[in-house]
């Protein structure tokens, strides 16, 4: 199944992992994969800033790095949030809007039973 042995991850999170030669990134770097074949997700692992090897090479102090971690979860969860906050508003809109469309069918009916109550009602026969 897979092309090395299996290894401790080099992160440090104590997971074991192994390669095989058919799953590769796109750029033809080998994935780690664990022990159930899904794609390693080190948590010890700086997030990926898309600037390359300096990105990681320039936060070699193990305090650092978590705090490097710690701000980057925070930003995605500020995103997030704001996500959330937008989607919850979108919806407090629409269930206003909804609001006033069943307030005029309600208005609808209430004409309608008032109609029938007098007999204004007529049936017209084609």
């Amino acid at each position: 199944m897979s092309s090395y042995k299996s290894k401790p991850c080099n992160k440090g999170c104590g997971i074991s992992i192994h390669f095989d030669e058919s799953q590769r990134s796109k750029s033809g770097k080998a994935i780690p994969l664990e022990d159930d074949g899904q794609p390693h997700n080190c948590p010890n692992a700086l997030p990926y800033t898309g600037q390359g090897p300096s990105a990681t090479a320039r936060v070699s102090n193990p305090i650092e790095r978590i705090v490097e971690h710690e701000n980057h979860r925070d930003q995605r969860i500020r995103e997030a949030q704001e996500q959330r906050k937008a989607e919850h508003d979108q919806f407090i809109r629409e269930m206003q809007d909804l609001r006033v469309d069943i307030r005029k069918l309600i208005g609808t009916i209430e004409v309608l039973i008032t109609a029938l109550d007098k007999k204004e009602w007529t049936v017209n026969s084609g």
